[in-house]
């Protein structure tokens, strides 16, 4: 048997190709963290699957305060993902529920001096940190149970959500995967 070198995203989008026959296809994995052909830490990515593999996409980079820490308790990441979008009043109120009002401000201090601060593109990140927020779990005590916990507590309802997706070499679509990934409803492309 021959032993075949891949990045660990593209491994996960190959298992999948190769238990259904697929030979040229756009692949989506949504994963955990794991290091990235560009030295980042990775989890969420698009790749073009041809004769030559190319990431063509991925969620936006989110900060991970405290590094792996963040996938441990997921509050830090939930943290990280709402300095994007909220005042620190904002913030402030919701993670109440989770820290002090010092262990707050440590927060801002390492967040806003990048302090044991990594960027990462992962999925799975992102869902931990909604599990916190909804109050699912606040502590992973075994791989991907955030995540698993916010899928047990979810109901069948779509909402319309749509991930902001950064496109990396997007012209190097064709016209038809293009189609796909705009009919799929979950990612924006122009």
């Amino acid at each position: 048997m021959k032993l075949i070198k891949v990045q660990h995203h593209l491994a996960h989008v190959y298992s999948v190709a190769g238990e259904n026959g697929l030979k040229n296809f756009v692949g989506i994995a949504c994963d955990g963290t794991g290091y990235g052909s560009d030295g980042k830490i990775w989890g969420g990515e698009i790749f073009d699957c041809g004769e030559k593999d190319k990431r063509i996409g991925s969620l936006e980079e989110q900060i991970m305060p405290g590094g792996d820490s963040a996938a441990i308790y997921p509050q830090k990441m939930l943290f990280g993902l709402l300095c994007k979008f909220l005042s620190e009043r904002e913030i402030n109120d919701v993670l109440k529920k989770f820290y002090s009002t010092t262990e707050i401000d440590l927060l801002y201090k390492q967040y806003t001096n990048k302090f044991n601060c990594m960027e990462t593109t992962s999925c799975g990140r992102i869902l931990d940190a909604a599990a916190a927020l909804l109050g699912f779990c606040n502590k992973r005590t075994y791989d991907g149970e955030p995540a698993m916990k916010l899928e047990a507590n979810s109901g069948n309802e779509g909402y319309g959500l749509k991930p902001k997706i950064e496109y990396h070499l997007a012209d190097a679509l064709s016209k038809e995967q293009r189609y796909i990934l705009k009919t799929t409803r979950c990612i924006n492309i122009t």
